[in-house]
């Protein structure tokens, strides 16, 4: 038989500032409702609730550690509390964060956005993560708390988003290992790291999926052809910035997918996408930015391209005008030359000129 909760007792007692008498009251009340609370009808539950959030409004830092404690493991913890706990100072929500099944994913997106490093990198470790919020923690680009993400084996993970990820880890070596250690890898992931990894992580790929070397370019081609479907798919019903909105949602804008769409004369969707990364209207890009090699790498330079990946993408240009290989060799010594030279804040001012740029059409 349960105990009755009487709420202007409690009420009463909460009124206190003693901190021996508020720690007590925490400790009472955590107690009394802990150990029968399973057995408590909705009106006892939605009381028990009134009365901890009332407590919250003028609650120590101690007493909300308490309560923080006392609750954090229980199965039916009430979720209105524990989500405003969870965003409290880290010193109370990490508990919460850690332990706490409650939690709903609106309100884990929440403190993502809005609370600080540590609240993201405990929810990072938590385990069940849902697609949706492993996106977000995603979204906010902090390579330490990503890499906490991908070691946590019970978190979903899209699969455009670890295709994503697996892009990037050309760039961010912590990423590669915690990718090859998910299950949910898929060798088309694998195959895109496996382009710039060392010799031992290489021979891991091969081990993890039974590849042999040749077998590599095979998955690689799949994995850029999921992608290609999926945005011809969504050309025949989208416009262009309709469609680049949705890669982008995708984690789909990668460079291999931009150069792909320049080997297969898709121009006007490349230059969607280079608008998109550059943060510039589409119509304020230089028009034939194709054609004007220095107006190119300032855009490559300004957005942070790696050198090989612009050298890629100026030699697919380059090729469709003179396939020679000759003239390739010359061609890649002088884009390499031309991109070392150009001086990154430089690029980023050019590219803040056109962000800022005045068209015709904005003339009254």
């Amino acid at each position: 038989m349960t105990m009755p909760i009487n709420k202007n007792v409690i009420l009463d007692m909460a009124k206190s500032q003693e901190p021996e008498d508020r720690q007590n009251l925490a400790d009472s009340v955590g107690s009394m409702c802990l150990e029968d609370y399973t057995q408590l009808n909705d009106q006892e539950r939605a009381l028990f609730t009134e009365i901890m959030l009332h407590l919250l409004n003028n609650a120590t830092m101690d007493l909300k550690k308490s309560l923080a404690l006392a609750l954090s493991d229980h199965p039916q913890a009430p979720r209105p509390l524990m989500e405003i706990l969870a965003q409290d100072d880290f010193s109370v929500a990490e508990v919460v964060l850690s332990k706490c099944a409650a939690l709903s994913d609106k309100a884990l997106i929440d403190i993502i956005r809005h609370r600080t490093v540590q609240h993201q990198m405990a929810i990072a470790c938590r385990k069940h993560l849902s697609e949706q919020v492993s996106d977000v923690i995603v979204e906010q680009n902090n390579p330490l708390i990503i890499t906490e993400l991908l070691k946590n084996k019970e978190a979903k993970i899209r699969e455009a988003t670890l295709h994503y990820l697996a892009d990037q880890s050309k760039k961010i070596d912590d990423y590669r290992n915690p990718l090859l250690g998910r299950e949910d890898l898929l060798p088309e992931h694998a195959a895109i790291m496996y382009q710039w990894v060392g010799e031992t992580l290489r021979e891991e790929i091969c081990k993890k999926f039974n590849l042999a070397e040749q077998d590599v370019q095979v998955f690689l081609d799949k994995a850029l052809d999921i992608q290609a479907k999926r945005w011809m798919e969504a050309k025949k019903t989208k416009t262009q910035d309709e469609l680049v909105a949705l890669l982008d949602q995708e984690q789909a804008l990668t460079v291999p997918f931009m150069i792909r769409c320049l080997r297969e004369g898709e121009i006007a969707l490349f230059e969607a996408i280079l608008a998109h990364k550059l943060k510039v209207p589409s119509d304020h890009l230089p028009p034939q930015i194709l054609e004007d090699r220095t107006l190119l790498t300032l855009a490559c330079k300004g957005m942070d391209l790696a050198e090989d990946d612009y050298l890629e993408l100026m030699l697919v240009l380059h090729k469709a005008q003179d396939g020679e290989a000759k003239t390739m060799r010359q061609a890649r010594k002088l884009y390499q030359e031309e991109y070392e030279k150009i001086n990154l804040d430089s690029a980023r001012r050019a590219i803040q000129s056109w962000q800022n740029r005045v068209t015709q059409g904005d003339v009254p």
